[in-house]
């Protein structure tokens, strides 16, 4: 994870300063964009390349249909929860903006953004604690965590 905190810092910021240099007014937009593309997809192939070094594994097969079923049965509670929770969010600030002015969904958006802010910390807390809990099917543990959050 720390190479992959590496690659995705250093593209990100090569990206920040291109964007920086070459976006001169609004109508270079489709650069911004290029650029942004561009960077993620360079970042994902060094990720996999130093994923497949580090490992020592070159030959690698595909995951099949159906292994692929059975991982999306198993995690469809948690994907579900995130799919509901992110339309509720954006939509909330749609019927906002249908209802009000741009200020008003501006100020809606930043106090969602101030909010999501100091969530940060549980929320780390919540996704490094997760697969323990759901491993051991540690409901102290789980107890424990709310507890304190």
């Amino acid at each position: 994870m720390e190479t992959i905190t590496y690659v995705m810092v250093s593209t990100k910021l090569i990206s920040l300063i291109l964007i920086i240099l070459l976006v001169k007014s609004v109508d270079d937009y489709i650069v911004a964009i290029a650029i942004n593309c561009f960077s993620m997809l360079i970042a994902g192939i060094f990720g996999v390349i130093l994923a497949l070094k580090s490992s020592k594994v070159l030959n690698f097969q595909l995951p099949t249909f159906v292994d692929i079923s059975k991982q999306f049965k198993s995690g469809f509670a948690y994907f579900f929860s995130n799919i509901s929770a992110n339309t509720k969010d954006y939509l909330n600030t749609f019927i906002i903006g249908y209802f009000f002015s741009y200020s008003e969904v501006g100020v809606y958006d930043l106090i969602i953004k101030i909010i999501k802010m100091l969530l940060i910390p549980i929320t780390i807390l919540s996704k490094a604690v997760f697969p323990k809990v759901s491993v051991e099917k540690s409901f102290s543990l789980n107890k424990k965590l709310n507890t304190y959050c």
